[in-house]
């Protein structure tokens, strides 16, 4: 059987391509002559990460060809194009192949003994439901504004592109023009959480809440819930408090709105759905500082969200914590024992991100006239897949934009996903080497 992460890895490769093909045609851009081919590689790259950095205006430079593209880009790399693999053949009454299975499962970070088909059509009614919803929403709120048509057009594409935490957007500023519209900010913030949870965690609530109503009070949430849960309160309420009190605020927004502006950046941050309300080259240091880091964390396993994924973070906090209590030896959290493959896992995730971040950034240091600040914040975000920028995408160089192209598709399948689909595995071995000491720390 063919490796299934290199097949994952393929599918991701060739969706991509696809698109920067279709966004180049001239059909797709307003002026008739077709985008220049590395742009058009970046956008497509950025849409089925979900990433959001953009080089183009898209409102302005697409036609409705080139947007629909974008859409449907972002659609099938926030929902993972094995949704739509494993539940069409559920459909019509046809199993999947083992093979299939284990790469939807690779996919999506599905438990192994979840019945894959019912389970993966649960996610894509659970998408359509959240984006019809969405769409819904804001089309009432800018019917005022643009008309019937044009506004639940604007519904559609902005409710997608928040769940699926994609942050592109028909307008030149982002959501900046309505900063202070409750409608608008929390149906977005509403939309990017529940994009952001992951569909697993989904899954559990679903049936943990089908089963309380049944008057069922055996079943709990599982562990992995609890902790999406904390760890995505503790980051969206940590954020929030940090632009809350750093920014410099205009004088006409009450205490109120500063609220609902810090929550929507810290949530636009942390499920890395790359919408921005505020300008973000002009906010204060330690507000851009936080966004790096909610950025670098990102949001839960198997969600349409990047980053390391809040989880990782929560095992590599735990370790730290255990470290310092004296219990160095096996991984406590919650009362429950973590096992040592996941510990390792988060480990190695941690230092791929950091190493990749580092050379990526040595390289651009060369390659680009802007601060090493603003860079930094630029591949953090691409390998992060958040897309919030501090206004430099347009303007990098051909090396730079080609460098976050693949940063982009790496932080989209995962650093390991990408190198296990790079190096070929060696058997296992039926021996062990002699034990080596080093010191460290």
């Amino acid at each position: 059987m063919a490796n299934p992460v290199r097949i994952l890895v393929l599918g991701y490769l060739v969706i991509t391509l696809t698109g920067a093909l279709l966004l180049s045609l001239p059909v797709a851009s307003e002026s008739g002559r077709g985008q220049p081919i590395l742009d058009a590689l970046f956008m497509a790259s950025s849409g089925i990460s979900t990433t959001g950095l953009a080089v183009v205006d898209i409102g302005k430079t697409y036609t409705l060809f080139g947007e629909l593209v974008m859409l449907l880009v972002f659609q099938v790399g926030g929902s993972g194009y094995m949704a739509f693999m494993i539940s069409i053949p559920f459909l019509l009454g046809r199993k999947n192949s083992i093979g299939m299975n284990v790469l939807a499962r690779e996919s999506m970070a599905s438990p192994g003994h979840w019945n894959l088909g019912p389970f993966f059509l649960s996610v894509i009614l659970y998408t359509l439901f959240c984006e019809l919803a969405g769409m819904i929403i804001l089309g009432i709120r800018w019917i005022p504004l643009y008309g019937v048509g044009r506004a639940l057009y604007l519904g559609l594409f902005h409710s997608v592109s928040a769940f699926c935490t994609a942050g592109f957007s028909l307008f030149p500023d982002s959501l900046m023009g309505y900063v202070t519209d409750p409608v608008v900010n929390a149906t977005i913030i509403l939309s990017s959480i529940l994009g952001g949870l992951g569909y697993v965690v989904v899954y559990n609530i679903y049936h943990w809440v089908i089963m309380r109503l049944q008057g069922k009070r055996g079943m709990k949430l599982d562990f992995h819930s609890k902790v999406v849960f904390l760890m995505s309160l503790l980051l969206f309420s940590g954020g929030a408090l940090l632009i809350l009190f750093s920014e410099k605020w205009p004088a006409e927004y009450s205490w109120g709105e500063r609220a609902m502006i810090s929550l929507f950046q810290s949530v636009s941050a942390s499920t890395t759905d790359g919408y921005n309300s505020l300008d973000t080259g002009k906010m204060a240091l330690p507000g851009l500082v936080g966004f790096l880091i909610l950025m670098f964390v990102g949001a839960a396993p198997g969600s349409t969200g990047g980053g390391i994924k809040n989880t990782t973070f929560a095992v590599l906090l735990g370790f730290v914590w255990n470290q310092l209590r004296g219990r160095s030896k096996n991984l406590v959290m919650g009362k429950r024992e973590i096992p040592d493959d996941t510990y390792l896992k988060s480990s190695g995730i941690f230092f791929w991100f950091v190493l990749i971040i580092s050379l990526v950034l040595v390289v651009m240091a060369f390659t680009e006239k802007c601060g090493i600040f603003m860079v930094l914040f630029e591949i953090i975000s691409a390998l992060g897949n958040a897309g919030l920028s501090m206004g430099i995408t347009s303007s990098l160089s051909p090396v730079g934009k080609f460098l976050l192209v693949v940063v982009m598709f790496v932080g989209r399948v995962g650093p390991l996903t990408f190198g296990l689909a790079l190096i070929r595995q060696n058997p296992v071995k039926l021996y062990r080497y002699p034990s080596g000491d080093i010191h460290v720390g």
